[in-house]
């Protein structure tokens, strides 16, 4: 319900034409480009047509930017809040009293009352409560009565975050402080004490992410605000309330530069520790029976300007195209269905209002051929470049969901963002780390003397990682400048996600509460596509079980869609969904639009990036 309402008041569907009007003819041209011309006859055309806007031109990431890196208000100061400021400019006591008031209106007493105890003591204990009594408020059918109280709810969600986010930071800071008295050049810091500072400013990073994705579902707070000053002032700084949710991204700064920085300590400590022990071993007996220290870590930071990354793939090999072929023969055998080459459609063959008519409308999934093209997408090849990204981005901090090799070739669960199959086959860990760190760590290239010994071409002790379903693309605002915003979004957009990951990560069979264009920027995915008139026969999870809210926001089934064997024992009835399976494999250049309410599952058959809009 609460996306359901933040799609209806997203910054692409209203005040647009108040924003065009303002910025002048260039602006009303970007926006006709961003729906699309139906009355042109592309095949009549010899001339190239211009590119469109690019996403960073787009309202709905041009709205959002403030709340992840926001932009300097004048030359002499970047970011434009100090840390300070920043946390004043949360006021709780101006805010909290009339958010709580509302909400208790409303016969939400659960989080109104949490919320007033959280201004008593804004701790991060009290700000879990906050979220959780919300969340449950938001879960409830009886708790959703209008989209107002669902905005009001995700609004007190967005407030426990920023405090969560404040006391993350505060415990990083300080321990930051205390290793960094403690350890010189000559005597770095213990490593332990420096993985375990590193953590608390990866938890930081990752509080201030969610707290900047939660201002996509919240209203900002300052609308029940019962004060009526115009400004905080702290230090030398004024935080006026034009400034609008510049207090959001300073936190987002605030944190990635603490989980950097705390990642840099780390890996001296670590380079500093490694060079101690080899001198030592140097100067012992082979047959010394003295511990030595093992440490598996990222590379050190003084060796990163010389590390190999690979590049992704941007067009079919034959090892693929072997692969995809095998794919199509099972297909065959099972008697599903397969859309191969021929079953793409070209984009000049579309116009937005064909593309709604045909698919959209009715409900039809279908795989473009040469949006990425038509828009001219340098990510293409530029997302392709890791080492790129490793140098440019590489201080970025990042979700990092991985498993190993043996639970992955096992086909357990895979642990994402849409849940986890609980079937007991292995273990999966999710931590924050730096982009540069999980590219180091799972897309190295191999040296001469370490042979590639996976069918992947991947190292057979390298585990499987992902980051999915993430910001990337708000963290990392330059980024924007590399893609369009699809004009077959129709003019409306509620999310758009980065999904970079080694071969065989997965997303489990589920459904969106969206309509859904994947583009595949590198690498190729196998997808698994299924009506909703298949849901009797998928084993849907029930909303309790999930603890993620909403039933209509999205479903799950815990059937793993290439485990045959595992259906037939465990999910007869999988068999009937099978009858109406379509099976397609992406690559380099495609989009797959997926239908509201289509369940699909993707697996990376190698390396990958992908980026998908949700509108």
């Amino acid at each position: 319900a609460a996306r359901r309402a933040a799609r209806r008041n997203t910054p692409g569907r209203q005040g647009l034409g108040a924003r065009w009007t303002a910025a002048g003819v260039e602006m009303a041209d970007a926006a006709w480009a961003l729906f699309g011309d139906d009355d042109h006859d592309a095949a009549a055309s010899d001339k190239k047509a211009p590119p469109p806007p690019r996403a960073s031109a787009h309202p709905f990431f041009a709205a959002t930017r403030d709340c992840w890196c926001p932009e300097p208000v004048d030359e002499m100061m970047s970011p434009p809040f100090s840390e300070e400021a920043a946390r004043a400019s949360l006021n709780l006591e101006g805010r909290v009293p009339a958010l709580a008031a509302s909400l208790r209106g409303r016969d939400m007493r659960e989080p109104a009352d949490a919320l007033r105890a959280l201004l008593e003591t804004p701790s991060a204990a009290r700000a879990s409560d906050v979220i959780a009594a919300s969340v449950r408020a938001l879960a409830s059918a009886s708790g959703i009565k209008d989209d107002l109280a669902a905005s009001r709810l995700n609004t007190a969600i967005l407030i426990a975050r920023a405090v969560k986010a404040d006391r993350a930071l505060d415990a990083a800071n300080e321990a930051m402080t205390t290793t960094e008295t403690t350890s010189t050049m000559d005597e770095p810091s213990d490593v332990a004490a420096a993985d375990q500072t590193r953590q608390l400013a990866m938890a930081a990073a990752e509080a201030a992410v969610l707290l900047a994705e939660c201002a996509l579902l919240a209203d900002d707070p300052e609308t029940f605000s019962t004060l009526k000053q115009p400004s905080v002032t702290t230090g030398t700084q004024t935080v006026h309330e034009k400034d609008g949710r510049r207090w959001i991204g300073a936190r987002v700064v605030a944190a990635s530069a603490a989980a950097a920085r705390a990642e840099r300590a780390y890996l001296l400590a670590v380079a500093k520790t490694k060079k101690k022990q080899k001198d030592t071993n140097d100067e012992t007996s082979p047959d010394s029976d003295g511990k030595r220290l093992k440490i598996s870590t990222p590379i050190s930071s003084s060796s990163r300007s010389e590390i190999r990354l690979r590049s992704l793939s941007s067009a079919m090999d034959e090892k693929m195209r072997r692969a995809v072929s095998d794919l199509a023969v099972v297909s065959k055998s099972e008697r599903t269905t397969h859309w191969d080459a021929s079953k793409r459609v070209e984009v000049s063959s579309l116009t937005t209002a064909s593309f709604y008519e045909a698919y959209v409308k009715k409900n039809r999934p279908v795989v473009i051929k040469g949006l990425l093209e038509k828009d001219q997408w340098s990510a293409v090849e530029t997302f392709c470049d890791l080492k790129w990204l490793h140098d440019v981005y590489g201080d970025t901090p990042v979700p990092v969901e991985a498993l190993s090799v043996d639970h992955c070739h096992s086909r357990g669960g895979h642990k994402t963002r849409y849940g986890e199959k609980k079937d007991g086959k292995g273990s999966v860990s999710v931590a924050y780390a730096t982009l540069g760190s999980f590219l180091e760590s799972y897309f190295a290239e191999p040296s001469p003397t370490e042979p590639l010994t996976d069918r992947d071409g991947q190292n057979e002790n390298v585990t499987v990682a992902y980051v999915s379903q993430h910001s990337l693309l708000h963290q990392c605002p330059s980024l924007q400048h590399h893609f369009a915003v699809p004009e077959f979004c129709l003019g409306r957009l509620s999310a758009a996600n980065a999904w970079l990951g080694t071969a065989n990560t997965k997303t489990h069979l589920h459904t969106d509460d969206a309509d859904n264009l994947l583009c595949q920027v590198a690498g190729h995915k196998l997808v698994k596509l299924f009506p909703p008139s298949v849901t009797p026969y998928v084993y849907q999870d029930s909303v309790d079980d999930r603890k993620t809210g909403n039933k209509s926001v999205n479903a799950f089934s815990p059937v793993d869609c290439e485990d045959v064997a595992e259906q037939k024992r465990v999910f007869p009835l999988f068999k009937k969904a099978r009858d109406e399976e379509i099976q397609t494999v992406i690559g380099p250049g495609e989009t797959l639009f997926v239908p509201r309410g289509w369940w699909h599952y993707v697996r990376a058959l190698e390396p990958s990036f992908s980026v998908n809009f949700w509108f």
